[in-house]
């Protein structure tokens, strides 16, 4: 946990709450005596402290359809607690720790497994001035996010999880992250442009042998209307 200012921790404690209010964090933003800093670091640890939100006493997460926000945890509200930190100075890019521990609320968000809060909140950030090709701990954090993708593809157990990192992933890629060379980490098929991904739940997905290369797994993502495929990692 980040050392918190006495400020950023006031606002920290309106926000990993399960009696959310915003009102309440509207009226305390508005006093004026928050420095972006206060607000970042704030907003920084709520998402970092909500990967584990829905896990139990023993470690286990409830089960639940895809995609569906879960009420009466500390990260349902999530998505309207960051816009309304923005609007007082949250810098997505803002990045803690130091040498190969560095972190970023970014890529804390996908360990957020509450339906697409993960991903819609990533969108929302990348709308606000976010960078999708953001550097931490000396790579690109879609690197850090495409191995998550291949080695949880056979590995994650719990495929609503999985799911949540997919529809993550998709953002991101769809809102242009890029490799440390400048690569894109999808080949798009003929006539489609890696942006539509950023509607991330028009598109499904599934995962093939490769017919580029016999000893690995591709995973294709299709529109969900037309059913056509439009690229594959």
């Amino acid at each position: 946990m980040l050392q918190l200012s006495e400020k950023a921790k006031r606002l920290y404690d309106l926000l990993f709450t399960k009696d959310f209010s915003l009102e309440l964090l509207k009226n305390e933003l508005e006093s004026g005596v928050y420095a972006p800093e206060d607000v970042s670091t704030a907003g920084f640890q709520y998402v970092d402290d909500c990967c584990c939100d829905l896990v139990d006493e023993n470690w286990k997460t409830p089960l639940r359809p895809h995609g569906i926000v879960l009420p009466g945890y500390c990260s349902s509200h999530m998505l309207e607690a960051l816009k309304c930190l923005l609007k007082y100075g949250l810098d997505p890019n803002a990045v803690y720790g130091e040498g190969s521990d560095q972190s970023n609320i970014m890529s804390e968000l996908r360990y957020v497994e509450n339906g697409y809060l993960a991903a819609d909140s990533l969108a929302l950030l990348l709308d606000h001035g976010g960078n999708p090709s953001i550097i931490l701990n000396g790579a690109s954090l879609i690197r850090d996010i495409n191995f998550d993708l291949l080695f949880d593809l056979n590995n994650q157990e719990d495929r609503t999880r999985y799911d949540s990192l997919v529809h993550y992933w998709m953002v991101l890629v769809g809102y242009g992250a890029k490799l440390e060379d400048g690569s894109e980490s999808i080949d798009m098929c003929s006539g489609h442009d890696v942006s539509e991904l950023k509607n991330h739940r028009d598109f499904y997905y599934g995962a093939i042998h490769s017919d580029r290369s016999e000893d690995r797994m591709e995973i294709c993502f299709f529109n969900k209307h037309s059913n056509w495929e439009v690229g594959r990692f």
